[in-house]
């Protein structure tokens, strides 16, 4: 908070105060005795006094500290209560009051000393008369002390005006005032549906209540608006505590403490903010001795940010310490079993960043009162989804992190996409959504394409998963494949929505209007069906479901807790460069259903066509001699058959061919085994950006390759598979 702001606080607060100390004493004049009056009037002068040291108000600090010095003496009984003290005291809340106004009106304490005041301050705690507490006529040498009173009453009656900009309302208040106009805006809504007459004095009064509604909207989420400085002001005393305890030198650095949030929204994300700042000073910033050593100063520097940008908040955690080294990350998911050797190898450094937020994983060597960075992060990441918002974490190794965080303003009335399916309306909240698409009957059959009975649509060349509104609530188990792809349907109307870093179209029936919603909490039944995060009232009345775009994506396979599927091109402020996407080499193949399919050119240690005369049959296996040695050969498209008895046997793929092409892979442990494949299309290397959803098991990802969907093949899969074949037979 400004200095400036932080004084027109105090003013505020403390004008308040002296009108209580008003109160007070009168009441304390009737009745001296009262322990809980004197109690309140002491508590008064102490706050002051506090507040107007921290703020360098020397002459207020004063004569404030002399008032708590008086009633000190009075609440240990050293002195009593006459009206000597009683007017002294009224004088003193008059002398603030003349302080606070040149405070307010010239930005200064004013060039009255207070020596009379002051004086007589000194004399009664100097008395010291313990005496039973009465009340006794004020003496004549008073007279020039009271004649001030007059005055300072003349010059104190505009200080009224310091309250008229700010007062203090009960939480509780402003959320049922923001209840009263979410039904406001309801009842809008539905009048505006309402096409009763043409008649230009209606349609003005109409207009004119919408707009008034809205504004009134407006101007009433403002007041549940608050600064992020409300979490922020807390994070000094933190990272202080925290350097000392890690023997670190840290600067914190605070921009945007203005930047306003809804109160809700600001209650959710204060203990993910809380995690982020302490794995920074825990593992992210270096000791000052190693920081020399690395060539940098020996004070590192944690910076928050905090700016509004398209509708949303971002929140930006910066350090310029250590960084995250994507290998370290690689090789503390492999020693968990969070992911395998060989899929390590295949992922990019931003990719490998992410593994981060897979649940229990760590890097910490020990358990602390603190944090490791990672420790937790899934919690985080899941928190800040929960509230519509995104995470992403970016990192140079040896330079800096950096995590940017993408939060909604507010949850309570929010701009919505009211689409249908069937006769039930539903509501997508327009942070979500992307872009609208409508495909006619002879589009649809060009650009929405099956892979293994899931529908995809290429949108300008990047893959788009399909999920059917429909057939979600039909089936209960959110699979689209046991349905044809169009129906009687002339037209397909796809939402495009977001959630996080992932992106899946949305199939419904018919896309209707935007409008304003109130978002109303599920009752106890419902609220665990992760399908839908609340529900609304539309202007004809009708209850609609408001989307979990986030819960939808999890229960179709889109997202989860995997990898984001598309970092490499993430673009930030000049604290991170662009990452860099890693080449591949590829060996393109098809197999027997004529699906291409990709497998890492690393993993292949020959390309080999074998007579089909020589290939012999044992167990409803294949086998071929080999340079020596039993080759076992795996067709390719039984790998994704989990039932044994779909799996089409050996025999049938040597009917009337003279030569398969296998492709020859050798193991680490030495073990080879051979794949059966169609076609061996192409060997390239290329860079792969837009990565489309895994359709089956045994598929890491898709992506376009020749102008056809290809399929990543999941070559650890392949192996676990093949192994327990080679074990069963027993072959080298």
């Amino acid at each position: 908070m400004a200095a400036d702001e932080m004084l027109n606080e105090f003013l505020i607060e403390c004008n308040e105060s002296l009108n209580q100390l008003d109160n007070d004493l009168v009441i304390f004049e009737e009745d001296p005795s009262s322990q809980e009056i004197l109690a309140s009037i002491f508590r008064t002068f102490h706050t002051i006094k506090g507040s107007s040291g921290f703020l360098a108000l020397n002459k207020l600090e004063t004569i404030s500290h002399k008032g708590e010095n008086l009633l000190s003496l009075i609440r240990e009984n050293k002195i009593a209560v006459d009206r000597d003290i009683i007017n002294v005291l009224f004088l003193l809340v008059d002398a603030i009051r003349e302080i606070i106004l040149n405070l307010s009106n010239k930005g200064t304490e004013g060039e009255n000393n207070y020596e009379v005041l002051l004086q007589k301050l000194e004399q009664l705690q100097a008395s010291e008369k313990d005496v039973p507490a009465k009340i006794m006529a004020p003496k004549n040498d008073e007279g020039a002390i009271l004649e001030k009173v007059d005055a300072l009453k003349e010059n104190v009656e505009n200080l009224s005006g310091i309250t008229d900009t700010k007062i203090r309302v009960d939480v509780s208040t402003l959320d049922s005032l923001m209840n009263l106009v979410g039904e406001l805006v309801l009842a809008r809504n539905r009048i505006m549906q309402f096409k009763v007459s043409e008649d230009t004095a209606y349609l003005s009064s109409t207009h004119k209540l919408n707009l008034v509604t809205s504004e009134l909207q407006t101007v009433i989420m403002k007041t549940r608006l608050q600064e992020i400085n409300n979490i922020w002001s807390k994070f000094h005393r933190m990272v202080r505590d925290l350097a000392v305890a890690k023997k670190k030198s840290v600067n914190l650095v605070l921009e945007g403490k203005e930047t306003e949030l809804d109160r809700t929204i600001i209650e959710a994300i204060n203990d993910p903010l809380v995690h982020l700042v302490r794995n920074s000073i825990d593992h992210g910033i270096e000791t000052p001795a190693q920081r020399r050593k690395n060539g940098k100063p020996p004070m590192g520097t944690l910076r928050l940010s905090a700016f509004h940008e398209g509708g949303q908040v971002n929140i930006e955690i910066f350090d310029d310490g250590a960084g995250i080294d994507p290998e370290k990350i690689k090789e503390k998911a492999i020693s968990k079993g969070i992911i395998s050797i060989e899929k390590a190898a295949q992922l990019s450094p931003q990719e490998s960043i992410n593994l981060i937020f897979k649940s229990g994983f760590s890097t910490a060597k020990t358990v602390t009162n603190i944090s490791g960075r990672g420790v937790g992060m899934d919690i985080v990441k899941t928190n800040i989804e929960k509230i519509g918002g995104s995470i992403e974490i970016h990192s140079k190794p040896g330079e800096n992190s950096f995590v940017r965080i993408k939060i909604p303003l507010t949850l309570a009335i929010v701009p919505a996409l009211i689409v249908s399916s069937g006769i039930q309306k539903y509501a997508i909240p327009q942070l979500n959504l992307l872009e609208l698409v409508r495909l006619e009957l002879d589009d649809n059959k060009t650009q929405i394409e099956m892979v293994h009975n899931a529908p995809v649509f290429r949108l300008r060349g990047k893959l788009l998963q399909i999920i059917y509104l429909d057939r979600i609530f039909r089936e209960g188990s959110g699979k689209n494949g046991t349905h044809q792809l169009n129906g009687n349907k002339k037209t397909l109307n796809i939402v495009v929505l977001k959630s996080g870093n992932h992106e899946f179209g949305l199939v419904v029936d018919e896309v209707h209007n935007t409008q304003d919603i109130v978002v109303k909490s599920l009752g106890k039944k419902l609220k665990n069906i992760n399908y839908f995060s609340g529900a609304t009232i539309l202007g004809d009345g009708a209850i609609a479901l408001i989307l979990d775009i986030l819960g939808i994506g999890h229960n179709n396979n889109i997202i989860s807790d995997v990898l984001h599927k598309d970092d490499s091109g993430a673009k930030t402020k000049s604290n991170i460069q662009k990452l860099n996407v890693e080449k591949q080499t590829l060996l393109l193949i098809s197999d027997l259903m004529d699906n291409q399919m990709a497998i890492p050119l690393n993993t292949v240690a020959r390309l080999e066509e074998f007579l089909c005369s020589k290939i012999e049959i044992s167990g409803n296996k294949a086998f071929i001699q080999y340079r020596n040695k039993i080759l076992p050969l795996i067709v390719l498209s039984n790998v994704f058959i989990e039932d044994e008895l779909k799996k089409e046997p050996p025999e049938k793929f040597l009917e009337n061919k003279e030569t398969l092409k296998v492709v020859v892979v050798k193991l680490k442990s030495g073990k080879s085994f051979g794949i059966i494949v169609d076609k061996i299309i192409d060997i390239l290397e290329t860079e792969i950006i837009d990565k489309g959803p895994a359709p089956r098991k045994g598929v890491l990802y898709t992506f376009v390759m020749k102008k056809h969907i290809t399929e990543m093949i999941d070559f650890d899969n392949i192996v676990n598979k093949v192994e327990s074949q080679l074990i069963a037979i027993g072959t080298n």
